[in-house]
């Protein structure tokens, strides 16, 4: 999964990296698969704890990105616009004549 890139016109330069956030959600992926596979009561425990952790985190984050672009349209002047994307997976049209839906990855050159 990518993080946001919110370089561009809106701000003047990129907010953070994401690669601590990809590091922290390919660990907790690891340790939930090793929990899961061990199965004992103990493990259990562990993941009902950890069950809503990376949620939270990620909605700090985002909660974080927001404030920071706020805070910068409010400091340079500059507006925010926002578009409805409700339905936007279902209007998700083909790619060239691959037919491969716009999901997909680069295709191999």
């Amino acid at each position: 999964m990518r993080g946001p890139d919110l370089s561009g016109p809106a701000l003047p330069g990129p907010i953070h990296g994401n690669g601590h956030v990809r590091g922290l959600r390919e660990r907790r992926h690891r340790q939930r698969r090793r929990l899961q596979k061990k199965g004992t009561p103990a493990a259990r425990r562990v993941l009902r704890r950890l069950s809503g952790r990376e949620h939270r985190m990620m909605t700090d984050i985002n909660h974080q990105i927001s404030k920071h672009v706020v805070r910068e349209a409010e400091r340079t002047g500059r507006g925010i616009a926002l578009e409805d994307l409700r339905g936007i997976r279902g209007r998700q049209g083909l790619t060239g004549s691959s037919g491969a839906p716009c999901t997909a990855g680069p295709s191999p050159s």
